[in-house]
C-alpha cells in the first residue's frame, strides 16, 4: 500500500496525462507510449517531455 500513490498520474505534463486519460488509446499504443519514456531517459530529455524523474514510478502508472 505504501507504494499506491507512486502510480498517479499527477506527476505528468497535461500533454501526457490527457494521454493516459485516453479512452481511445489502443493497449498496442500503450507500450509505444512506455518506449518514447525510456527513449527520452536515454536522450536526457524526459524532464522537459513531461516525463517524471523516476522509472519505478512509470512502472506504477495506473492505465486504466
Amino acid at each position: 500500500m505504501v507504494s499506491s500513490g507512486m502510480g498517479d498520474r499527477a506527476t505528468l505534463s497535461g500533454p501526457l496525462k490527457c494521454r493516459f486519460h485516453d479512452e481511445t488509446m489502443s493497449r498496442q499504443e500503450l507500450p509505444e507510449l512506455m518506449t518514447k519514456f525510456v527513449d527520452d531517459v536515454v536522450a536526457g530529455r524526459h524532464s522537459e517531455e513531461g516525463w517524471p524523474s523516476s522509472a519505478y514510478r512509470m512502472s506504477k502508472i495506473r492505465y486504466d
